[in-house]
């Protein structure tokens, strides 16, 4: 059995123990527990932005977004959306950024 112990900013707030019988190796348990703390780490919103059709973003992708009402924020790609009407296309993204 794999424990892995982390601990970010001040180390205030435990997390629940992560207990999967699937983790058979170091790096796996380094990445399920790098992927618990970023999910968990800090309050997260849900946000939609459409835009621009631009080429290349997939679904779990970090994004840095410069938005004129919300300013300059990076976030994560959680849905993606494109809509081809009248030659012009456009995407609405489904995003996850710190709250």
């Amino acid at each position: 059995m794999i424990d892995i112990i982390v601990i970010r900013n001040d180390g205030d707030r435990p997390g629940d123990d992560v207990v999967d019988g699937l983790i058979g190796s170091l790096p796996v348990a380094l990445a399920r527990g790098q992927a618990e703390l970023d999910e968990r780490g800090q309050r997260m919103k849900d946000q939609t932005i459409e835009g621009v059709h631009r080429d290349g973003v997939r679904l779990g992708q970090l994004l840095r977004v410069n938005d004129a009402v919300h300013g300059s924020f990076a976030s994560k790609s959680t849905g993606i959306a494109h809509r081809a009407q009248g030659g012009r296309v456009t995407s609405t993204l489904q995003v996850r950024r710190p709250a």
